[in-house]
């Protein structure tokens, strides 16, 4: 990760400090260097997301149904 630090001096004391890091480089690294296992976490929780929403619907029906009869 690439940065730089600025420190202003008075008198041998550090009075001062300005810091700047390229952290959205660093972040796309990680995402680069990781995104089969990303996209596949990605894919799963959809999939999840789905059968859940799916199922939470089939016993709705089936509570409607029963409170019908």
């Amino acid at each position: 990760m690439r940065g730089i630090t600025i420190w202003r001096i008075v008198d041998g004391r550090i009075i001062d400090e300005w810091t700047s890091f390229n952290e959205l480089g660093a972040y796309a690294q990680v995402v680069a260097h990781l995104r089969w296992q990303l996209l596949t976490g990605l894919v799963l929780l959809l999939a999840l997301l789905v059968a859940t929403e799916r199922l939470g619907w089939y016993w709705f029906r089936r509570l409607m149904a029963k409170l019908r009869s």
